[in-house]
């Protein structure tokens, strides 16, 4: 609701030129609605920091109301944005983005939509079980606040449903650490796993390679026992080499050395 009194977060323009974007009536206006771009424009060409809520309501000819409903018009298209100060409410006058991110938020806006929480609210209680007012308003803030796509928390629904845990916090703890690898949509998660299993991967190949490296130094430590292959196979047998095959010469000169021992 807008107060009073507010402040305006923006650099002092001159009125003797406004240089208004296209996107504004091109895209915008029909979705905000006239009054909303009237306001938006107001709030863009104002010289003032700080504002008053009836000055507004003169200088654009409409019932509180109607303004209520401009400015959350504005807020959800993200033309302005809105925090509070030690002065009070602060009003940041936003740029109109351009066509191809203009698409991209109204994608993501109909993922808000009574519809779209409806069709996650169902997927969660046939997966997880009955919902009540806790879960379902933990659902909203992360597809609401925190700007998660839905198809991203039925994700995380999934994952969850592959553990023996069933409750809420637990799904929120999946949803928080893929907000802060920045996930936001399937693309986003899609291109995490990718770069996790790359570097699975690669973690698999150092160890192996390390390992192998740790076998080699070890068998090349003095008086260290070699238990390599042989080629009949005996690799781990205790005395494999005793079951190498017989040299003949060897044997013959081993004969010749020692004839009393091999005489009849």
């Amino acid at each position: 609701m807008l107060e009073a009194k507010f402040r305006l977060a923006t650099k002092r323009r001159s009125r003797d030129l406004l240089l208004v974007p296209k996107e504004l009536i091109t895209l915008y206006q029909k979705k905000v609605g006239g009054l909303a771009v009237a306001l938006w424009l107001t709030l863009f060409a104002s010289e003032m920091q700080e504002l008053d809520k009836e000055q507004l309501l003169q200088e654009l000819a409409c019932t509180p109301e109607q303004l209520e409903k401009a400015l959350e018009n504005l807020l959800r298209y993200e033309l302005i944005s809105s925090k509070l100060s030690p002065e009070g409410p602060v009003l940041e006058v936003k740029e109109p983005l351009p066509f191809q991110e203009f698409e991209k938020l109204e994608a993501r806006l109909a993922q808000q939509s009574p519809e779209a929480l409806q069709v996650l609210f169902d997927f969660y209680q046939k997966q997880i079980g009955l919902m009540g007012p806790v879960q379902e308003e933990k659902l909203r803030y992360w597809v609401l606040e925190q700007g998660m796509d839905i198809e991203v928390i039925v994700a995380a629904i999934a994952e969850m449903v592959k553990t023996p845990s069933r409750r809420i916090e637990y799904l929120e703890g999946i949803l928080r650490n893929w907000y802060n690898e920045g996930i936001r949509n399937l693309d986003d998660l899609a291109a995490h796993r990718k770069r996790w299993q790359e570097e699975k991967s690669k973690r698999s190949k150092k160890k192996s390679e390390d390992s192998k490296k740790s076998q080699g130094f070890m068998k090349r430590l003095p008086g260290q026992v070699q238990t390599a292959a042989t080629s009949d196979g005996y690799e781990g047998v205790a005395n494999a080499s005793a079951y190498k095959p017989v040299d003949p010469e060897a044997v013959k000169r081993w004969k010749e050395m020692f004839k009393d021992d091999y005489s009849s």
